[in-house]
């Protein structure tokens, strides 16, 4: 009886993390993270992540200007 090899399982991942603060107008803090997964084998891939960012500053206001005469 001859039996065919198993499949190749492969799997990976990766997680991050960012902290910056800014100064000036729009001063704050920002925090941002992400995690990342991978899974599979010859015949299928499955990928998942996920992230989160947080930013506890002022935003910068815009002003339009009007050149024509």
């Amino acid at each position: 009886m001859m039996m065919s090899p198993p499949d190749r399982f492969y799997y990976g991942g990766e997680i991050g993390f960012l902290y910056g603060h800014s100064i000036g107008k729009g001063s704050g803090d920002m925090m941002e993270s992400y995690i990342f997964g991978q899974v599979g084998n010859d015949h299928l891939q499955i990928t998942a992540g996920a992230a989160f960012e947080n930013w506890s500053g002022q935003t910068s206001r815009f002003h339009s200007f009007n050149l024509s005469r």
